[in-house]
């Protein structure tokens, strides 16, 4: 499956110059943990988190502190009020026709939520985690339909035994070790689709499937 496959549109975005308060309402508003940032010609800059929008803005208040001696007197420099000084800069992004195999590994190994998706420099989406596990969600069942629904498509006039169990596919067909082939890689692209084996043992289910070009 690629990362436009998954991917969230039409991208919520805000700008570098906005308050932080209106940053903080559009998280609100979509029900999303970060966002993307632009610049005044549209392009990204950063991105800005929950937890970039709240470090230093919420203010002590003294009558939780009432029985203690801890001084809740507000000193320092002002907060923050822009985007642009809270911001994560030069963000991770994933590129819209990568495998979003790849994509998840690389939030998870980097201990992000979302990363902007990249059609070459143009911002095209966003992958959150959120939208992963969409695709882990799906039913066997409806995998399965799925995965006969894209065979019958892209191999006509064949006939294909599908099993499904907790996302691993078995595929079952024509003889032709060329026809099962294909027809993995076919089903590798299926959302909800975790592996894939066929009754013919000539085929190697470890390679990866070739990535559509942009």
């Amino acid at each position: 499956m690629l990362v436009r496959e998954a991917m969230r549109t039409p991208v919520v975005t805000v700008q570098e110059d906005d308050h932080v308060a209106h940053a903080a309402r559009v998280l609100l508003h979509h029900g999303t943990s970060s966002v993307p940032v632009l610049d005044g010609e549209g392009h990204l800059v950063g991105i800005v988190s929950e937890s970039d929008l709240l470090r230093d803005r919420v203010g002590r208040d003294p009558r939780a502190h009432l029985s203690s001696r801890e001084d809740v007197a507000e000193e320092g420099a002002p907060p923050p009020r822009l985007v642009a000084e809270v911001m994560t800069t030069r963000p991770l992004t994933v590129d819209a026709a990568g495998d979003l195999a790849d994509a998840t590994e690389l939030m998870l190994d980097r201990s992000v939520k979302a990363v902007p998706v990249l059609d070459g420099r143009r911002l095209v989406g966003v992958l959150a985690r959120r939208d992963v596990l969409r695709t882990v969600a799906h039913a066997d069942d409806d995998v399965r339909d799925a995965v006969l629904a894209r065979l019958a498509d892209d191999l006509p006039g064949t006939s294909w035994t599908v099993e499904v169990e907790d996302g691993v596919v078995t595929l079952d067909g024509p003889a032709e070790a060329s026809q099962h082939r294909i027809a993995a890689v076919l089903a590798r692209t299926v959302p909800g689709v975790v592996r894939v084996s066929t009754t013919d043992e000539q085929v190697s289910y470890d390679q990866p499937v070739p990535r559509a070009r942009p």
